[in-house]
């Protein structure tokens, strides 16, 4: 068996694609020196990228269930010399280890549509609500094309509209909702308490 090749992804499925990023971090206003945190950030393509974008005053704070990719997200980190950026095992279904009104932006990339995830979405919203500065940006980046699934099946009820009523009812107002190459991008604000 041939080794792959170093800062090659080793673990998990990713959505990740450098274009499709650079528009979630505009619509999000991602800046230097920006608190980050990626909810479910599996391999963690999109912490590594966002890492880049708050830059050397900015924090990253990748949370994922998976101990794993987190180790190898913590190496791919530090061979590109990122060391804004936290691996954290939690579950993001439940509390998040960050403290409340500190984070500027969060992402759920492509998490959502996975089997239980929504049991949940009324957590994991009322987390990112707490996490978040007031007006601070959550996204929800999901595949479009839910409705060609078969009727019945859960993934088929997830649209942006969908969501859209959840959050709101949890504390966030709609902000914008973009179409990005057989993705759907919902940008939320966190309403100020």
């Amino acid at each position: 068996m041939t080794p792959e090749p170093r800062g090659r992804r080793r673990s998990g499925p990713s959505s990740f694609q450098p274009g499709l990023a650079t528009d979630v971090w505009n619509a999000l206003g991602l800046k230097a020196g920006d608190v980050f945190v990626d909810l479910g950030c599996g391999p963690g393509d999109y912490a590594l990228d966002a890492a880049k974008r708050v830059g050397p005053h900015g924090t990253v704070l990748a949370l994922d269930t998976w101990n794993r990719v987190l180790g190898e997200l913590h190496a791919d980190a530090k061979r590109a010399d990122l060391t804004t950026i936290l691996p954290v095992c939690a579950d993001i279904a439940a509390s998040l280890p960050v403290a409340a009104h500190r984070v500027d932006a969060c992402l759920l990339a492509m998490v959502l549509h996975m089997p239980g995830r929504t049991t949940h979405l009324g957590l994991m919203l009322d987390e990112a609500r707490r996490v978040l500065k007031p007006g601070g940006r959550l996204g929800i980046l999901e595949h479009a094309g839910n409705d060609q699934l078969p009727e019945g099946h859960p993934a088929r009820r997830l649209t942006p509209e969908w969501f859209t009523t959840a959050a709101e009812s949890h504390g966030f107002s709609r902000l914008e909702l973009m179409e990005l190459n057989r993705s759907w991008l919902l940008v939320l604000a966190a309403v100020t308490p």
